[in-house]
Parts: structure tokens; sequence; C-alpha cells
């Protein structure tokens, strides 16, 4: 059910672009990667043979460099995917030993990084915000917080996805739902809140070297979101964004 309310989410937001458009998504809290390459794959999927004319970017980051490590890989157990459609699965994956990997055009437009949305700079220009794996109810404190710093990076009438566990944001006035059951919301237009600089309950990041990934350069996670933040930024004085 909530793979179908993602793809509702992405086949709204894919009504509103062009050929030539960037699509942004971001997934916070991304841990070995599943939810980030959903997202992907899902976006493959409803652009089909459309694809390759957006520039689509999955941005997904914790602040666990053991995890953004598997993720970035992209492999796992087959049984891990027996709940996934056939033809996704056939289509999206390809078979290595006795796992099965995540497609070179998915994996390369997907971003992995380590960085910390509570203490670096916030993202901005994202369409889809899917935070499914961070559970913000549990301090009440940060709540207000986090919901503040996702409606700041969502652009107008952006999507948030949340676990169904979560109610934060159905009385929060920067959100209203869209789907209501499986926590579905959609950007409300208006003023983000004033952002708080840092938090010091929240602990900080580690900064840490991230080991090659498939070109077998080794990339800095703060450089990875810094370059990503400054091509959007790029890209928004522009006016191409």
């Amino acid at each position: 059910p909530v793979f179908a309310v993602l793809r509702q989410a992405v086949t709204r937001l894919v009504a509103t672009k062009r050929p030539g458009d960037a699509i942004r998504a971001w997934a916070p809290g991304c841990a070995t990667g599943e939810e980030a390459y959903s997202i992907a794959i899902v976006l493959a999927d409803v652009l089909g043979d459309h694809l390759a004319q957006f520039d689509v970017r999955v941005l997904a980051t914790d602040l666990d460099p053991d995890a953004i490590q598997t993720a970035r890989a992209g492999i796992y157990p087959r049984f891990a995917l027996e709940n996934l459609d056939v033809a996704l699965r056939e289509r999206y994956f390809v078979p290595q030993g006795p796992a099965l990997r995540v497609g070179r055009v998915i994996r390369e437009r997907c971003v992995f990084a380590l960085y910390d949305p509570m203490r670096q700079p916030p993202l901005l220009n994202i369409d889809l915000v899917s935070c499914r794996n961070v559970p913000i109810h549990v301090r009440p404190d940060l709540h207000v917080e986090v919901l503040a710093r996702f409606h700041h990076a969502l652009n107008p009438g952006g999507y948030l996805l949340l676990d169904q566990s979560e109610s934060a944001a159905t009385a929060s006035p920067l959100f209203e739902p869209v789907d209501e059951r499986y926590r579905l919301y959609r950007r409300c237009d208006v003023p983000s809140p004033s952002l708080l600089p840092s938090l010091q309950s929240v602990p900080p990041s580690r900064p840490q070297q991230l080991p090659p990934g498939d070109n077998g350069h080794a990339s800095s996670a703060p450089d990875e979101i810094d370059k990503l933040r400054q091509q959007i930024e790029a890209l928004t004085r522009k006016g191409d964004l």
C-alpha cells in the first residue's frame, strides 16, 4: 500500500514537470538504501521511456557511514526483494552471485552521503521528501523543527511522506493531507518558519571519508552535499529551477 501511495505522489509530481526539468527527491535517514532506491524505481517506472528527458536525482542521507557504504553498493539478498513486484525486480535489478544488485540506471540517479539535517545547511528545491525511517514523533521538542526544515527544503506543492506511525504533520499548518491514512502530505504555500542554527541536544554527525564507489574514487559526504546544494542554488539563481 505504501508503495502505491509513493507512486501516487510521484505521478502527481511528474504531471507538473516538463522535459528538461529537474526532479529532486530526498530520503533522510536512508539507512541501507532501500527507501531511496524505491523512490528512484518508482520515478523511473512512472517516467518510462521519458526518464532520460528529465534530470532525476534522489538524495539519500544518513549519519551512519557503514549504512551509507552498504547503500551505495546497492546489493541485497534475494529474499529481501521477495515482496517487490516481479516485473520491477526483473527490470531494475541484475544478478550478482546469490544476491541482486540495483541496476546502473537506478544507481546513477541516487546520491548517498553523510548529512545531519539538524546541523548542516538545509537542502533546497526538493520535490519529494520521504521520511519513513526516522521516527520524528519520539522527540516532541524536535518534530516542529524537523517539519520546518522539510517545509523549507520542499518546492511549493512538494510532497512529504512519513511513516504510518507518524502524526506530526497532521496538525501542522505547514502541510495539508493528501492521503492521511498513509501519511502523505503536500507542502502548504505559506512562509517557512525561521530555522534554528543548530540544536545542541542532537549529537553531531561524524565527518568521515566514504569508501571508493563504482568509479574507484573516494568521495567525501560533505563534498557531495555541498556540491549538490551549490548546483541547486546556481540553477535557482539562473532561473532554471
